[in-house]
């Protein structure tokens, strides 16, 4: 089976950085670097944007399973449901955070 590590950068800038080790084909570890720089959280626009790149770093750090493969196909949804919990989690607090901020902006 599958060994996820997954470290997380925080900060106002700092990317994502996730870690697999050798999804179902793959023979080394991969690693993914999703900045979460240059988007406005608070933009839907830019939330969608980041989601579309999230999906893509996603396929690429947990690869494709044969639709035979079922242990392959097993570990690439845990692999995905990991990863993406971790950035889910960051794309919120973000969202949380420039929303928070909106009515002390409106109050002055």
């Amino acid at each position: 089976m599958m060994t996820m590590i997954m470290a997380l950068i925080l900060g106002a800038s700092a990317p994502v950085t996730l870690a697999a080790d050798a999804p179902v084909n793959r023979a080394e570890q991969v690693r993914v670097r999703l900045s979460m720089a240059g988007y406005d959280f608070a933009n839907p626009d830019d939330v969608a944007r980041f989601d579309r790149r999230t999906r893509d770093a996603l396929e690429h750090l947990c690869g494709t399973a044969s639709s035979a493969d079922l242990a392959g196909q097993n570990d690439v949804t845990q692999c995905r449901d990991a990863a993406s919990a971790l950035i889910r989690n960051q794309r919120d607090i973000r969202i949380a955070a420039v929303t928070a901020a909106r009515p002390a902006l409106a109050r002055r």
